[in-house]
């Protein structure tokens, strides 16, 4: 019993030894959004793992392993584990289309209960606002002579347009807001995070950025609408690339040795005459030094138009004063 113990024991050790790594990931349908169960992962030693109803999977794998993955018997091309870049998030995505019922539905239920019911008491608390109508005439019937009238509830509603208009502006306001808050249901971080990979400052700029209208938030598909995520993600990366590039050469350290401009004035001018990305990128050294004097040369010559105006507005405010004879 010791010897079998100890045999046990030295293979576990000499399998961690030689360059065992735990790999582990999220398997999606073509979408790159919904996640896929029953996937067979398999590693070319023979261990052998199976994604869960969100998609997920581990399994341990040697350096010089390849992975394949396998989904109703149709096996992927293999995938070498040495060439994993993170093997703490390697995602993947099959080329099938998985029917939305294999999608994580557990906190988008959740939050549309939630934003429905939240729709649902903030009509019920400002009914008024809601089921507010533009005033005007209606005739009632008297109850005792059954003769026609003017409705005079209504007629003095007419007058009141204060409180018409209020509670017009209060019906708008709040359509305003449930429309904002559909899209932050469906435009979230956990989602957009989940398509694009981005984290922290970046994930918040882009959201504020390509933010989508109402009209296509309530309109398009899970698929479209992913997919336009996914699109301006792309287009969001190259920006924020073609900035860095720009930030690069047009650096504060080289415009204040060629300026001499320093603190609020260098802000400022950097701000005013940041060149653009192509100019930035097809222009040498000679041109781009060039730019950057013929930009301070005009910046000067409007700081000093700026300053004469100043003066002169300064002189005429300033009254002389009349002494008493």
């Amino acid at each position: 019993m010791y010897k079998i113990r100890f045999t046990v024991a030295c293979c576990l050790l000499f399998l961690f030894t030689k360059g065992q790594v735990v790999i582990t990931g999220t398997v999606y349908d073509s979408t790159k959004t919904v996640p896929v169960k029953d996937v067979i992962i398999q590693s070319s030693s023979g261990v052998m793992a199976v994604t869960d109803s969100n998609g997920r999977y581990n399994i341990l794998a040697g350096e010089r392993d390849s992975l394949i993955f396998i989904y109703k018997n149709k096996p992927t091309l293999k995938f070498a584990v040495a060439q994993v870049p993170n093997s703490g998030i390697f995602d993947i995505a099959l080329h099938i289309r998985v029917d939305e019922k294999y999608k994580r539905l557990k906190e988008v239920k959740v939050f549309t209960r939630s934003y429905r019911q939240d729709s649902a008491e903030n009509r019920e608390r400002y009914a008024k606002a809601f089921n507010y109508q533009k005033p005007g005439i209606k005739l009632s019937t008297n109850s005792y002579s059954g003769a026609a009238g003017v409705d005079l509830d209504e007629l003095i509603n007419i007058f009141r347009f204060k409180r018409n208009k209020q509670l017009k502006k209060m019906r708008q306001r709040l359509e305003e807001e449930e429309k904002e808050k559909f899209v932050d249901y469906r435009f979230n971080k956990s989602a957009v995070r989940r398509v694009t990979r981005l984290e922290g400052n970046e994930l918040d700029v882009f959201m504020k950025q390509y933010r989508p209208g109402f009209e296509f938030t309530l309109n398009s598909e899970v698929v479209e609408f992913y997919q336009y995520i996914l699109n301006a993600s792309y287009e969001f990366k190259i920006i924020r690339e073609q900035e860095v590039f720009i930030d690069t050469r047009f650096n504060k350290e080289l415009v204040q040795m060629a300026t001499g401009l320093v603190e609020n004035d260098l802000q400022l001018f950097m701000k005013r005459y940041r060149p653009a990305y192509e100019f930035t990128k097809s222009s040498s050294a000679g041109e781009f030094h060039e730019y950057i004097m013929a930009a301070y040369s005009q910046y000067k010559e409007r700081q000093s138009l700026h300053e004469a105006k100043t003066d002169s507005l300064n002189k005429k405010t300033v009254q002389p004063a009349v002494l008493p004879e």
